[in-house]
């Protein structure tokens, strides 16, 4: 199917219908090859940007609906991370960056990696601007399973990905009455990650840390950037961002 064919078949979608799917399962669009697909996700096409989209076993399927409640957690999680100073000063983070042409076409809601002058060891085959150590899925139709397009198969799929040491998952409630996330450390591309307990995102405090030099992609034993200094991890408080969250609902 060429891209003007995934167009179509995403313009005559009922869309109350789709709004029916249940939680934690996928709305098949089309058959489409895996070609096609990258076009269509690398086009200005307004359909592509409706809501997210994967293509799983030959076929474009709808994987998480246009949510507020969705929406308003990836806004605040971003809005906390350009205000970390490590951030802001070593890694380069955004939304939506999509995985190089010769890979798996995959998107994040968020992702970060290292600038060029951090004096990380550029994966093979990926270029500076492409590189993400760190992927963010936040899922709200998504829900915590392997079944393709959930939480967990995501993860999977980046964990394939050369240069993604970290993927954080976090599954939001209705009108972010509650949060659970998990992260995934990858030691091994190309193999299945271990399986992991939701934990919950409570008060006072729910801090996920991460090694700073897999985060700037450093050798295990590199010394760290003194100007501007670079702690030894970097904590985030998902509690936190959860709630500025909650404000914004």
């Amino acid at each position: 199917m060429t891209i003007d064919g995934i167009i179509s078949h995403i313009a005559a979608l009922d869309w109350d219908r789709v709004k029916q799917t249940p939680r934690g399962e996928v709305y098949e669009v089309c058959v489409a090859d895996e070609e096609d697909w990258k076009l269509f996700a690398d086009s200005d096409a307004a359909e592509s940007k409706c809501c997210k989209m994967e293509w799983i076993e030959g076929k474009v399927v709808i994987v998480e609906l246009s949510s507020r409640t969705q929406q308003d957690f990836v806004a605040a999680l971003s809005r906390y991370m350009w205000r970390n100073d490590t951030v802001l000063a070593h890694l380069h983070f955004s939304q939506a960056a999509r995985t190089p042409p010769h890979l798996r076409q995959l998107e994040p809601d968020l992702c970060c990696g290292p600038l060029p002058q951090c004096g990380g060891i550029l994966p093979p085959g990926i270029r500076w601007e492409d590189w993400d150590t760190l992927k963010i899925e936040i899922g709200y139709s998504r829900g915590w399973s392997h079944r393709p397009g959930q939480l967990d198969w995501k993860a999977n799929e980046w964990a394939k990905i050369p240069g993604v040491n970290y993927i954080l998952c976090v599954k939001v409630e209705d009108r972010l009455a509650s949060a659970t996330y998990k992260l995934y450390t990858v030691l091994h591309h190309n193999r299945r990650l271990p399986i992991e307990i939701p934990i919950r995102i409570e008060a006072p405090r729910t801090v996920v840390k991460f090694d700073s030099r897999l985060l700037l992609g450093l050798a295990p034993r590199e010394r760290l950037l003194a100007q501007p200094p670079v702690p030894a991890r970097v904590a985030i408080d998902l509690y936190a961002i959860l709630e500025y969250a909650r404000v914004r609902c």
